[in-house]
């Protein structure tokens, strides 16, 4: 008698297809997540690379396709966004889309909301939700 594997590769197949990733960061959630308001804890890069310290209250606050900047509570700005999904983006990234013509990064990671500018000395942004 003959054993064929076949059957037992078409089992494994049919395993590993149905499984389905899962990641710690769920990108795919990030539209519904970053709705709310998010206050600046930490700033760090730039030209010197260092931490920098944060002197005021800056908060940004997403809201019904708008995004808001307000500093010690005074708004400063308030623009539309999109978040547009990178496939690529090992870590979850996702391109954040405003009014203006500069180009950003939004990760979300631990209840922590990162946000980056597209240029070679950005300042990385670390915001919690309150």
């Amino acid at each position: 008698m003959k054993n064929y594997p076949w059957p037992l590769l078409f089992l494994l197949l049919m395993a590993f297809a149905a499984c389905k990733k899962d990641h710690d960061n769920h990108p795919a959630a990030l539209p519904a997540a970053i709705e709310g308001s998010w206050l600046l804890i930490r700033a760090e890069g730039g030209l010197s690379g260092g931490q920098h310290e944060i002197t005021n209250k800056q908060e940004l606050i997403f809201s019904n396709g708008k995004q808001e900047l307000l500093i010690n509570g005074v708004r400063k700005s308030i623009s539309g966004y999109q978040l547009i999904k990178i496939d690529t983006a090992a870590d979850g990234s996702w391109e954040l889309k405003t009014d203006s013509l500069s180009r950003s990064f939004v990760t979300l990671k631990n209840d922590m909301l990162c946000i980056t500018a597209d240029i070679s000395d950005a300042m990385y942004l670390y915001y919690i939700s309150e």
